[in-house]
């Protein structure tokens, strides 16, 4: 039997930081562009300015920015739930509009020409990416470069990975799980040996590990919006039995991860199922498929021995 889980208290992997690039195989995804509509106007960022900058902002600020920088693309109305909570909904919503405009200012973000959610749904629908002086901060290595913009479906898709960390923080908030780690792409992707000892990288959407209880679990994510075909999901379903065969997730975790496929409709949840049902009978566990909404649900609902 696969174990998907471990101890809590274990020690035997390192943590994932939620700003963290660790675990990148290989190069940067060059499909993850930092992008924006509109340009600021240019100031030469020397090491003493990035300094100086560094200083003037404030631990939100820099709470916002590892933020972004862990999940890529990030609407103001999610950033809004994640850093401004605790007074009422229209002083949250102004603190965080505020707080956008300065470091849009700073150039340490970007607010793209794209909004989620409608033609006029609101400043919370902008989406916010890392600007020069933001790549400058990172924690993580990132070559400074004007942003270019991307589609609207990369977008949604982005923000709906985006999305998921979301709800785990506000789970956390309550009290249902503790977040222990959470790696959006390039920084989620794992290597291992491919046919003939070459190089194969599984790519999805996420990577998370929670606390429940006694027991660490962890979850691959795929944000599936029903537009693969039916062979391209075996595809994807054939490279996670891969990897879970080069045993390389479990000497580093000590389990393997689930894979949670979060669907937006019961028909795809059912097509998904059918595709799942036809897997080897030890694999079919790996998988779960929920519902936007039964996420946090899914990744809390059971530990798998």
């Amino acid at each position: 039997m696969i174990p998907f889980a471990r101890p809590f208290a274990s020690e035997s992997a390192p943590a994932l930081s939620q700003a963290s690039g660790q675990g990148r195989p290989g190069k940067a995804n060059d499909s993850l562009p930092n992008a924006t509509g509109k340009e600021a106007a240019p100031r030469r960022l020397t090491p003493a300015r990035v300094a100086e900058l560094r200083r003037s902002l404030s631990d939100r600020d820099l709470a916002i920015m590892a933020t972004v920088c862990t999940l890529n693309l990030v609407t103001a109305g999610q950033i809004e739930r994640i850093h401004f909570v605790g007074t009422s909904r229209q002083s949250n919503a102004r603190r965080c509009r505020d707080a956008l405009a300065r470091l849009t200012a700073l150039r340490v973000l970007a607010r793209l020409d794209r909004r989620i959610g409608g033609v006029r749904p609101g400043s919370s629908s902008f989406v916010y990416v890392l600007d020069v002086a933001g790549l400058h901060l990172s924690p993580t290595p990132r070559r400074p470069q004007r942003p270019a913009l991307p589609s609207m479906p990369f977008v949604s898709h982005a923000v709906a990975v985006s999305e998921v960390y979301v709800r785990l923080v506000e789970a956390e908030r309550s009290g249902e799980l503790e977040l222990l780690g959470f790696q959006a792409e390039p920084a989620c992707w794992r290597e291992h040996a491919g046919p003939g000892g070459g190089r194969s990288v599984l790519k999805p959407d996420a990577f998370c590990r929670i606390g429940k209880g006694e027991f660490e679990l962890g979850f691959f994510l795929e944000i599936d919006r029903a537009t693969e075909s039916v062979p391209a999901l075996r595809r994807k379903l054939t490279r996670y039995r891969a990897h879970l065969a080069s045993g390389r997730e479990q000497a580093r975790l000590g389990y393997f991860p689930r894979v949670a496929w979060v669907v937006p409709s019961k028909a795809r949840k059912s097509t998904l199922g059918e595709v799942i049902a036809a897997e080897p009978e030890g694999a079919r566990a790996l998988h779960a498929v929920c519902l936007d909404a039964e996420v946090v649900r899914t990744f809390t609902g059971e530990v798998a021995s």
